[in-house]
Protein backbone atom coordinates (compact mmCIF):
# COMPACT_ATOMS: atom_id res chain seq x y z
CA UNK A 1 0.00 0.00 0.00
CA UNK A 2 2.85 2.37 0.79
CA UNK A 3 4.21 2.12 -2.78
CA UNK A 4 0.77 2.76 -4.24
CA UNK A 5 0.21 5.78 -1.97
CA UNK A 6 3.67 7.14 -2.75
CA UNK A 7 3.06 6.74 -6.51
CA UNK A 8 -0.28 8.50 -6.17
CA UNK A 9 1.31 11.37 -4.24
CA UNK A 10 4.03 11.74 -6.87
CA UNK A 11 1.44 11.70 -9.66
CA UNK A 12 -0.64 14.41 -7.97
CA UNK A 13 2.46 16.51 -7.33
CA UNK A 14 3.52 16.17 -10.99
CA UNK A 15 0.03 17.04 -12.26
CA UNK A 16 0.09 20.14 -10.08
CA UNK A 17 3.54 21.05 -11.43
CA UNK A 18 2.20 21.07 -15.00
CA UNK A 19 -0.93 23.01 -14.10
CA UNK A 20 -3.55 20.25 -14.36
CA UNK A 21 -6.43 21.00 -12.01
CA UNK A 22 -7.60 18.24 -9.65
CA UNK A 23 -10.98 18.22 -11.40
CA UNK A 24 -9.22 16.59 -14.39
CA UNK A 25 -7.51 13.79 -12.43
CA UNK A 26 -10.21 11.18 -13.09
CA UNK A 27 -11.09 12.19 -16.66
CA UNK A 28 -10.55 10.01 -19.66
CA UNK A 29 -7.63 11.09 -21.86
CA UNK A 30 -10.16 11.29 -24.69
CA UNK A 31 -11.81 14.21 -22.88
CA UNK A 32 -8.60 16.27 -22.74
CA UNK A 33 -7.38 18.86 -25.24
CA UNK A 34 -4.10 18.38 -27.10
CA UNK A 35 -2.30 20.72 -24.72
CA UNK A 36 -3.76 18.97 -21.67
CA UNK A 37 -2.69 15.58 -23.03
CA UNK A 38 0.86 16.86 -23.42
CA UNK A 39 0.83 18.23 -19.89
CA UNK A 40 -0.37 14.88 -18.54
CA UNK A 41 2.36 13.09 -20.51
CA UNK A 42 4.97 15.46 -19.08
CA UNK A 43 3.52 14.90 -15.60
CA UNK A 44 4.00 11.16 -16.11
CA UNK A 45 7.68 11.79 -16.71
CA UNK A 46 7.99 14.27 -13.83
CA UNK A 47 6.49 11.70 -11.44
CA UNK A 48 9.68 9.66 -11.75
CA UNK A 49 11.58 12.80 -10.66
CA UNK A 50 14.15 13.18 -13.44
CA UNK A 51 16.74 15.95 -13.29
CA UNK A 52 16.65 16.41 -17.09
CA UNK A 53 13.81 16.49 -19.60
CA UNK A 54 14.60 16.07 -23.31
CA UNK A 55 11.75 17.30 -25.49
CA UNK A 56 11.52 16.84 -29.25
CA UNK A 57 9.46 19.58 -30.97
CA UNK A 58 7.27 19.89 -27.86
CA UNK A 59 4.87 22.45 -29.34
CA UNK A 60 4.33 20.90 -32.77
CA UNK A 61 0.67 20.99 -33.70
CA UNK A 62 -0.36 23.37 -30.91
CA UNK A 63 -2.03 26.71 -31.56
CA UNK A 64 0.03 29.82 -30.67
CA UNK A 65 -1.55 30.17 -27.22
CA UNK A 66 -1.03 26.47 -26.48
CA UNK A 67 2.57 26.66 -27.66
CA UNK A 68 3.25 29.68 -25.46
CA UNK A 69 1.64 27.99 -22.47
CA UNK A 70 3.76 24.88 -23.05
CA UNK A 71 6.97 26.91 -23.33
CA UNK A 72 6.03 28.88 -20.20
CA UNK A 73 5.58 25.52 -18.44
CA UNK A 74 9.12 24.48 -19.41
CA UNK A 75 10.50 27.79 -18.13
CA UNK A 76 8.67 27.19 -14.83
CA UNK A 77 9.98 23.64 -14.56
CA UNK A 78 13.48 24.99 -15.10
CA UNK A 79 13.28 28.00 -12.79
CA UNK A 80 10.93 26.79 -10.06
CA UNK A 81 11.77 23.07 -9.96
CA UNK A 82 15.42 23.23 -11.09
CA UNK A 83 14.89 20.83 -14.00
CA UNK A 84 17.28 20.95 -16.92
CA UNK A 85 15.23 21.24 -20.10
CA UNK A 86 16.71 20.26 -23.47
CA UNK A 87 14.52 21.18 -26.41
CA UNK A 88 15.12 19.80 -29.88
CA UNK A 89 13.48 22.23 -32.29
CA UNK A 90 13.68 23.95 -35.64
CA UNK A 91 11.62 26.88 -34.29
CA UNK A 92 14.16 29.67 -33.93
CA UNK A 93 11.55 31.99 -32.38
CA UNK A 94 11.23 29.56 -29.47
CA UNK A 95 14.99 29.31 -29.18
CA UNK A 96 15.37 33.10 -29.11
CA UNK A 97 12.48 33.69 -26.72
CA UNK A 98 12.90 30.82 -24.25
CA UNK A 99 16.34 29.22 -24.37
CA UNK A 100 19.47 30.27 -22.51
CA UNK A 101 21.90 28.29 -24.67
CA UNK A 102 22.02 26.95 -28.21
CA UNK A 103 23.71 23.75 -29.26
CA UNK A 104 23.70 23.11 -32.99
CA UNK A 105 24.33 19.59 -34.22
CA UNK A 106 25.18 18.51 -37.75
CA UNK A 107 25.41 14.81 -38.53
CA UNK A 108 25.67 14.10 -34.81
CA UNK A 109 28.55 16.50 -34.23
CA UNK A 110 28.38 19.75 -32.23
CA UNK A 111 28.81 22.67 -34.62
CA UNK A 112 28.45 25.37 -31.99
CA UNK A 113 27.45 25.79 -28.35
CA UNK A 114 26.90 29.30 -27.06
CA UNK A 115 24.57 31.68 -25.28
CA UNK A 116 21.40 32.25 -27.28
CA UNK A 117 21.87 36.02 -27.47
CA UNK A 118 25.41 35.57 -28.82
CA UNK A 119 24.25 32.98 -31.33
CA UNK A 120 21.76 35.36 -32.89
CA UNK A 121 23.47 38.70 -32.26
CA UNK A 122 26.73 37.63 -33.83
CA UNK A 123 24.81 35.84 -36.58
CA UNK A 124 27.30 33.03 -36.09
CA UNK A 125 26.10 30.22 -38.25
CA UNK A 126 22.34 30.88 -38.31
CA UNK A 127 22.36 31.18 -42.09
CA UNK A 128 24.99 28.45 -42.43
CA UNK A 129 22.73 25.95 -40.72
CA UNK A 130 19.93 26.99 -43.07
CA UNK A 131 17.56 28.00 -40.29
CA UNK A 132 15.26 30.96 -40.67
CA UNK A 133 15.92 33.87 -38.38
CA UNK A 134 13.34 34.47 -35.66
CA UNK A 135 10.59 36.97 -36.59
CA UNK A 136 11.92 39.70 -34.30
CA UNK A 137 15.37 39.53 -35.91
CA UNK A 138 13.87 39.56 -39.41
CA UNK A 139 12.01 42.75 -38.50
CA UNK A 140 15.14 44.33 -37.03
CA UNK A 141 17.10 43.50 -40.20
CA UNK A 142 14.33 44.93 -42.41
CA UNK A 143 14.13 48.12 -40.36
CA UNK A 144 17.90 48.61 -40.52
CA UNK A 145 17.89 47.97 -44.27
CA UNK A 146 15.11 50.55 -44.54
CA UNK A 147 17.26 53.18 -42.86
CA UNK A 148 16.26 52.91 -39.20
CA UNK A 149 19.13 53.48 -36.82
CA UNK A 150 18.39 50.94 -34.11
CA UNK A 151 20.87 51.23 -31.26
CA UNK A 152 21.70 49.07 -28.29
CA UNK A 153 20.90 45.47 -27.52
CA UNK A 154 17.40 44.53 -28.64
CA UNK A 155 16.60 41.44 -26.63
CA UNK A 156 12.80 41.60 -26.57
CA UNK A 157 9.78 42.95 -28.43
CA UNK A 158 9.63 45.77 -25.86
CA UNK A 159 13.28 46.66 -26.57
CA UNK A 160 12.45 46.77 -30.29
CA UNK A 161 9.45 49.03 -29.70
CA UNK A 162 11.59 51.40 -27.62
CA UNK A 163 14.36 51.44 -30.24
CA UNK A 164 11.89 52.28 -33.00
CA UNK A 165 10.29 54.96 -30.81
CA UNK A 166 13.69 56.69 -30.39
Amino acid sequence: KKDENEASEKAIKALNQVGIDESYFERSPLDLSGGQKRRVAIAGILAIEPDVLVLDEPTAGLDPQGAQAMMDLFVSLNKDYKKTILIVTHDMDQVLNYCENVIVLKKGEVVTHQKTYDFFEKDLGVKEIEMALPQRLKIIDALREGGFKLEGAIQSWDDLAQAVKK
